[in-house]
């Protein structure tokens, strides 16, 4: 474009800032409004801004969490046979981790037990108590040493089940 001066309009320089509109010096921004209109201007701008937000929410780490540590759970059942020699409700049996107790649980009625908030690593859960037996009682677990897991981050370990057979007390003699 010329300009009624002989100038050709609409030069702009990044570098310095400003854009030369008819001979005439303006700030980039006044110069997009007046080539582009204020409507195209707020839409730039909007578009702008979301690209910002986005690239430093993905800088930031932030879409990922946060970097918060990310915890697992493991899971199974336990059955059990009474002295009797019937299935029973596991009362008072306790499922953990070897080698801690933040992450003991208490079987339910139904059998089933659920270790929440375990963080990635390796472990050994196994039967930790036998409750409500008589202190001679002895009880069989299978698998006797328990499973050992490799837990990941956000993926459930489940079926890892047990069985605790209860051994018949010898007869008094």
């Amino acid at each position: 474009m010329v300009g009624a001066n002989g100038k050709v309009g609409s030069e702009m320089s990044l570098v310095e800032g400003t854009a030369s509109v008819y001979g005439r010096s303006r700030p980039v921004g006044r110069w997009l409004k007046y080539m582009m209109g204020k409507e195209a201007m707020s839409k730039t701008r909007k578009i702008l801004n979301i690209a910002l937000i986005l690239s430093i929410l993905t800088l930031s780490g932030c879409s990922s969490g946060g970097g918060q540590a990310v915890l697992s759970s493991i899971a199974g059942e336990v059955s059990y046979v009474d002295l009797s020699g019937q299935p029973a409700v596991p009362k008072g049996v306790i499922v953990g981790v070897a080698g801690s107790g933040q992450w003991d649980t208490m079987v339910e009625a139904t059998g089933a037990y659920k270790i929440s908030g375990v963080p990635a690593g390796t472990y050994q859960v196994l039967i930790k108590d036998v409750g409500g037996l008589p202190p001679e009682a002895t009880f069989w677990v299978e698998p006797a040493s328990g499973w050992p897991l490799r837990v990941e981050n956000r993926i459930p370990m489940v079926g890892r089940d047990f069985r605790i057979i209860t051994l018949p007390m010898p007869p008094d003699l």
